[in-house]
């Protein structure tokens, strides 16, 4: 990536083709050898590793990725009102706890500590993990449940409106058609009382 990035800034015309630009292609080069390097290092020290210790790393990063992604799905949850604030923080609290301890197993893991046998038991992890899971699972249950029960309830609420206007409607117009037309009644005559005291 950062290797077309130095030919789309420098590169002029977005390649490598004058004699000017042989700097750029020379830092490119040693870019891409030290890479390879890179990848040669990784190979080696995952064979000297072993099948087993590679295999518990490799699920330690996937665990804690999963694990941060599900957090930031609870917390949309919440942004997005699925989810109440005690509802999130108890769904939340077991899964920070889950990336902790996968950041400090990582952290002891590149420092080179294991335990006597070779690897670290993680049966209580995995426990509260998969604990963590059944109660976010759940509580997803609950607000989607919640969700559907709203919007049922907002859908019956439009349908009573709209029924209620209609009902009003029918109501106004056989109102005019009950009531008898108007007729033509003569203006009241003048009072006398009044003209008789001038």
């Amino acid at each position: 990536m950062a290797q077309l990035d130095l030919v789309k800034y420098f590169g002029g015309n977005g390649k490598l083709d004058e004699a000017n630009e042989s700097e750029i292609a020379r830092c490119i080069l040693q870019s891409q050898v030290a890479v390879y390097k890179a990848l040669c290092v990784i190979s080696s020290v995952q064979e000297e590793m072993g099948e087993g210790i590679y295999r518990e790393l490799e699920n330690l990063y996937r665990r804690k990725h999963i694990t941060e992604g599900l957090s930031k799905w609870v917390l949309k949850a919440h942004k997005d009102g699925a989810l109440s604030a005690t509802e999130a923080h108890a769904i939340l609290h077991p899964l920070n706890h889950m990336v902790a301890e996968c950041v400090q197993l990582l952290s002891e893991r590149a420092e080179g500590f294991m335990e006597a046998d070779g690897h670290r038991p993680s049966i209580e992890g995995k426990a509260e993990f998969e604990a963590a899971m059944e109660a976010a699972e759940e509580k997803v249950g609950e607000a989607e449940a919640k969700e559907e029960a709203q919007e049922e309830t907002e859908k019956e609420a439009r349908e009573e409106a709209r029924e209620a206007k209609e009902e009003a409607k029918d109501f106004k117009e056989e109102a005019k058609s009950d009531s008898p037309p108007p007729q033509d009644t003569p203006p009241p005559p003048p009072p006398t009382g009044l003209a008789d005291a001038s």
